[in-house]
């Protein structure tokens, strides 16, 4: 599975930061359609967890594991 620092950092690569403050949430433009997404990652620290990571790559990026880690 992947980190918060992994998310962060692909947000900061496809994404500009809209606003910070208990989490930050980043305009995303898709990697493959080019569609803005909005993503809201914790200032959690470490592996994000299973569950939390499938529905954060499947709802808010629109990604499969595989493209996240082709285009991170």
């Amino acid at each position: 599975m992947g980190s918060f620092a992994e998310l962060r950092r692909f947000a900061e690569k496809h994404g500009t930061l809209l606003r910070s403050t208990k989490h930050e949430f980043y305009l995303i433009n898709h990697p493959v359609t080019g569609e803005t997404l909005l993503l809201k990652i914790s200032f959690g620290k470490g592996e994000v967890p299973p569950n939390l990571w499938k529905r954060i790559l499947r709802q808010q990026l629109k990604l499969t594991q595989e493209e996240f880690n082709l285009y991170k």
